[in-house]
């Protein structure tokens, strides 16, 4: 299986709509950015949005692992193929 890797905006958005359990029955693996957990977790709880703490147990479960992108052509690729208006 290949990993699945998210960015903030369906973490936030499919917390908000209470659907969050769909990220633990997901069998493949989980990849996200520090970045994006600061901005999820870290940014939620400061802001005192309740789908932070969701998150922050999602995280703390292992539901989600954060990686560091180690390579700058996959990096470039990556965010080039997920904003292209094709």
């Amino acid at each position: 299986m290949k990993p699945l890797a998210f960015n903030s905006t369906p973490l936030i958005y499919i917390t908000k709509i209470g659907l969050s359990q769909i990220f633990e029955e997901l069998e493949d693996e989980k990849l996200t950015s520090l970045s994006v957990k600061r901005e999820v977790v870290d940014e939620g709880k400061r802001k005192g949005v309740a789908d932070a703490m969701i998150l922050e147990r999602l995280f703390e479960k292992g539901i989600f692992k954060v990686v560091k992108p180690e390579n700058k052509f996959f990096r470039n690729s990556f965010a080039d193929k997920w904003t292209s208006r094709e």
